[in-house]
């Protein structure tokens, strides 16, 4: 006998450890004695909606008292306790009163129904009592966050949420609020404002960003138990998008060229974007009833091929560099590049030319030239009497020769300064007018 009141008395216990926090509160501030409140706990009264419904009247609660909850009105103590659980009931029922007014007011408006702090803290407390562990601040869905999930699960319209709308208590901002105007009286109220987060920057904030998402399933699947869609909801529910997002196939896909050389792996954003649109067309077959389950959507989503096609493989082909136009830029630039110097270097000369007087069209050359004449040729003319040839124009940039030189033409890509040689004017050299004239 001894074990079995033991045993009840531990099963009381447990049954009054999930009694909601809020509906403690009343219980302690009407002085609702303790046995009545174990024996409420064990037939299931857990919640303040639950206890305001133990009766229509005063009447019909204090005959609940009586008969079933060993609260006697024969003596005096009877009656007091008979009145301070009447009380607490009396209290609960304004409260749901006004919570299910506001609720509905929400709903009206298409807004969240925004959720007790108790009841976040009894969601939390629930996951972990049942999944074991603790969670830190950084798991733990923003309230904003969840209400906007139970809304959607309440009005049935199942979209994809962005990854900046998934974030934690630890972003969560109470007063972040808006004037908005109440259609049916015109006035203006203060009212909630969506809350956003912020993109991961990298995979470890991903699966962060995914355990949120998980636990914020798992509450929503323990609030409304109905929804088909959620019942296969499990911690591990997002386990192979991760991988799938994370690995070879997608983040981690590189591209080679013909002879095997890497050309780089597709960039953070354009995987975020395929991974949103991922679980957009997730929701888009709940919502249209081509799926059951979440699971089974987020898989048939991953094997499409024509998504993954549009959102990233064509996306990325577009933006990605390719070895082989690089070095086609680069063959394209040394041909320039040697067209050019041979340019500044005339093919007839030789060496034995500067040692024969000919000027030669290096930088540390004498001005010393022995061509016939300043009309051009494969010589640089020679410099007239009292002339000199500059290398550098008046803001010591160097001078292009072949710009200079008759019957010559500049690379495009030169970017030596396209001035005289002897003046440094905007002309060519050969047709200076000081050359011509001293020549």
């Amino acid at each position: 006998m001894a074990d079995a009141a033991g045993v009840a008395e531990a099963a009381a216990r447990a049954a009054y450890d999930k009694v909601a926090t809020d509906l403690l509160t009343i219980w302690d501030e009407k002085k609702v004695p303790m046995p009545a409140r174990m024996t409420l706990a064990v037939s299931g009264c857990l919640d303040l909606s639950l206890f305001a419904q133990l009766g229509e009247s005063r009447e019909k609660v204090r005959e609940v008292c009586s008969k079933h909850l060993g609260l006697g009105a024969d003596s005096l103590a009877g009656i007091m306790s008979q009145a301070a659980l009447v009380s607490a009931w009396e209290s609960a029922r304004k409260f749901v009163d006004v919570r299910h007014e506001v609720e509905a007011e929400a709903r009206a408006l298409r807004q969240p129904v925004q959720i007790i702090k108790n009841d976040h803290l009894n969601m939390r407390k629930q996951y972990e009592d049942s999944h074991g562990g603790e969670l830190e601040d950084r798991h733990v869905p923003g309230h904003s966050y969840v209400e906007s999930q139970f809304e959607q699960c309440t009005e049935g319209e199942y979209k994809a949420e962005s990854l900046k709308e998934v974030f934690s208590i630890q972003e969560d901002d109470d007063n972040v609020e808006g004037l908005t105007i109440d259609r049916a009286t015109g006035h203006l109220k203060m009212r909630r404002k969506p809350q956003q987060g912020h993109f991961p920057k990298d995979s470890e904030e991903l699966r962060d960003k995914y355990t949120l998402m998980t636990i914020c399933r798992l509450y929503t699947k323990a609030r409304f138990p109905s929804r088909r869609f959620l019942e296969r909801v499990t911690p591990n529910i997002y386990r192979q998008l991760v991988s799938y997002i994370l690995g070879e196939d997608v983040a981690k896909l590189e591209s080679k060229d013909q002879d095997r050389h890497s050309l780089g792996f597709p960039s953070w954003e354009l995987v975020l974007e395929y991974e949103y649109q991922i679980r957009k067309k997730a929701a888009k077959l709940l919502a249209l009833g081509r799926e059951t389950h979440l699971e089974e959507a987020l898989k048939a989503a991953m094997d499409d091929q024509t998504l993954r096609g549009k959102h990233f493989l064509t996306p990325w082909q577009v933006t990605r560099p390719t070895r082989s136009g690089r070095k086609d830029r680069s063959r394209s630039r040394s041909r320039s590049k040697g067209r050019s110097s041979q340019k500044k270097k005339p093919q007839g000369q030789r060496r034995g030319a500067a040692a024969k007087g000919g000027s030669g069209g290096g930088k540390n050359r004498k001005n010393k030239g022995s061509g016939k004449g300043g009309d051009g040729g494969s010589r640089l003319p020679q410099a007239p009497a009292g002339m000199k040839r500059l290398f550098n124009d008046r803001q010591k940039k160097q001078i292009c020769f072949t710009y200079n030189l008759a019957g010559q033409s500049c690379s495009p890509s030169c970017n030596r300064s396209h001035v005289c040689w002897w003046c440094t004017e905007k002309h060519e050299g050969h047709k200076c007018p000081k050359f011509l004239a001293a020549k």
